[in-house]
């Protein structure tokens, strides 16, 4: 694990950048975690009843947003290929499809069935 911030504050939105680089052999695989507790049990949940939470830049809506800053021992080829090769293959990745995915299309209802959110709005692209 690179990063775990167990207790996040509002006020620490600037980047985390490690003390030094690290190496990390060929193929290594990065994925980005988070779980938000909207609950009523959560003293820090803003909401009273609690309520949905969409990805937003206000201070109660859930904002990760996972960047990793990568460099190489070697320098990029002239034509420029290996960063068209590296971005075909993000866009095609799980972790990307996720993060553009619609806007929570999915909840639970007060049963612990799956619905399309009463607030989901297939027409609303801010992510």
């Amino acid at each position: 694990m690179l990063l775990r911030v167990p207790q996040w504050d509002y006020n620490w939105q600037s980047p985390y950048n490690l003390g030094k680089p690290v190496r990390f052999p060929a193929g290594t695989r990065f994925e980005a975690e988070c779980s938000y507790d909207n609950s009523a049990a959560n003293p820090r949940n803003p909401f009273d009843p609690p309520q949905n939470v969409w990805h937003n830049e206000t201070i109660n809506d859930e904002m990760l947003l996972p960047m990793f800053t990568f460099a190489s021992e070697r320098p990029l080829d002239p034509k420029g290929d290996s960063f068209k090769q590296f971005y075909s293959t993000i866009v095609r990745s799980r972790f990307f499809r996720r993060q553009v995915d619609h806007r929570h299309k999915f909840v639970a209802d007060a049963d612990g069935n799956i619905i399309v959110s009463p607030d989901y709005d297939p027409d609303d692209h801010h992510y």
